[in-house]
């Protein structure tokens, strides 16, 4: 699916935005964002959009079910999940010189 292919199948297609941006500290934003997650649980699309939202650095409102917080650390645990890659990495390529 290219970019913008996964918007024509997003539940949220042509739902009114504001739903997706609660107000912090606002009476009732908890309720708000339990409402929005359940919503976006049910989208056929909601990985697409959390990718757009992390390609974008979207830094306000629900994408893909995750508020800019978890959103935020996806990125940390993704960035950590490379590091402790490349380091097994270069562990592996480094053994490889001291074959037995």
């Amino acid at each position: 699916m290219n970019n913008d292919e996964w918007r024509l199948k997003a539940n949220c297609k042509g739902k009114e935005t504001n739903f997706f941006y609660p107000m912090p500290g606002v009476k009732g934003t908890a309720k708000q964002l339990v409402d929005i997650k359940a919503f976006c649980s049910l989208c056929p699309v909601i990985n697409e959009c959390l990718e757009c939202a992390i390609q974008n650095n979207e830094e306000f409102g629900v994408w893909g079910g995750l508020t800019p917080k978890e959103r935020s650390r996806v990125i940390s645990n993704r960035r950590k999940s490379t590091s402790a890659r490349e380091v097994g990495i270069r562990l592996v390529k480094s053994n490889d010189n001291n074959k037995v």
